[in-house]
């Protein structure tokens, strides 16, 4: 399901995307996959993640504790 509703994101030709936690429950090669994803969309792209790798892939970064900001920048 996860990998279906990935693949409609990517051909929606959306503007914004929002993307949360994309890559749980993926392989490694779906995780990849997700990252190389959301570098190549011509989209903003907003992700909720945990995992580290794919944060570190990305332009800026926020951390949010409590629903505040409490650090941001680059990764």
């Amino acid at each position: 399901a996860r990998r279906l509703l990935l693949t409609r994101a990517a051909l929606s030709g959306a503007r914004l995307l929002l993307l949360d936690e994309p890559d749980d429950t993926l392989d490694r090669e779906g995780a990849e996959l997700v990252a190389d994803f959301v570098r190549a969309a011509d989209a903003t792209a907003l992700v909720v993640t945990h995992n580290l790798a794919l944060a570190r892939r990305m332009d800026a970064l926020w951390f949010v504790e409590d629903g505040k900001v409490i650090e941001a920048g680059s990764p």
